[in-house]
This record gives C-alpha cells, sequence and structure tokens, in this order.
C-alpha cells in the first residue's frame, strides 16, 4: 500500500478519534444532528482495526487467498483444516469427481499459506496443487507416527 493511502487513512482515523471525544461529551447535541452522532457508536480501537483488515482483504484478493485460509495464523490450525478439509482427497473411496471438485476449491497460494504455517518455511514458487497436498500428507503421516512412538516410550 502506498504512503499516501497511509496518510489518508491516519487522516480519517484522527478525524474520528476527535468527532468520538466530542461525541462523548453532551453538548454534542448542539454541533452535530442526531444522524451523525448515531454513526459515531464504534470506538477508535474497533475503527483502526476495520481500517487495516481492509488492507489485509485487498492483500489476499490479489494473492488469491479466501478469508477463511487467509485466517489460519497457526500450525495447529492449518492442520486441523488440512484434516478436515483437504485430507479426503488420499482416501481411496472419494470419488474422482470429488478429488476433482474439492480441489478445484483450494488455490495454489492458499496450499502455499498452509505450508507456509506447517513448516515454517515458504514453498517453492512453482509447484502443482497435489505436489503441496502431498508433502502436507507426508508431514501429517509423520507426526501422528511419531506422536504414536513417544506415546509408547513413557
Amino acid at each position: 500500500m502506498s504512503s499516501y493511502s497511509e496518510k489518508i487513512k491516519r487522516d480519517l482515523l484522527d478525524l474520528y478519534e476527535g468527532v468520538y471525544c466530542l461525541g462523548q461529551n453532551d453538548k454534542a447535541a448542539v454541533l452535530f444532528n442526531s444522524e451523525v452522532l448515531k454513526k459515531i457508536r464504534y470506538k477508535p480501537e474497533e475503527v483502526k482495526i476495520a481500517l487495516d483488515l481492509d488492507d489485509n482483504l485487498s492483500q489476499r484478493k490479489k494473492q488469491g487467498i479466501s478469508s477463511e485460509i487467509a485466517a489460519i495464523q497457526t500450525r495447529e490450525q492449518a492442520l486441523e483444516y488440512f484434516d478436515g478439509n483437504l485430507g479426503v482427497v488420499f482416501r481411496t473411496e472419494i470419488a474422482e469427481n470429488d478429488r476433482n471438485s474439492i480441489l478445484k476449491k483450494v488455490t495454489v497460494e492458499e496450499l502455499k499459506h498452509l505450508y507456509h504455517l506447517i513448516f515454517g518455511i515458504p514453498m517453492m514458487n512453482k509447484c502443482k496443487k497435489i505436489d503441496i497436498l502431498y508433502k502436507i500428507k507426508e508431514f501429517c503421516d509423520n507426526d501422528k507416527r511419531t506422536e504414536d512412538l513417544i506415546k509408547n516410550l513413557y
């Protein structure tokens, strides 16, 4: 985002904070009509977050990452999402049409995001969806095997 846009956001936030403070005063009804005061219902912190989220949303759209997957921020969340939504493509009982339908719903960028969260390193630029899925599946299989081995040590 350009610094010009950031400056506009900061100026809007400063204006909102000023009007919000005035709106908390009983004399605000003299300065503003009731319709304006009804619109000053959000705390400045909430407005700041909304401005930042708007920027993140446009960045996600550019990258091809849905808000559902972009909201995933931890390894545990990524593994849970994989198990619940993407891991089914490896089951032998799933039909080819169903497998293709699932693969169409996810983008390479989304899979790279999950990969980065799980492995802690970014994925190579040129990869196929299925290759990324296999790498994540292998990680999950090895992780489960390790947990089982450790469980037997105690």
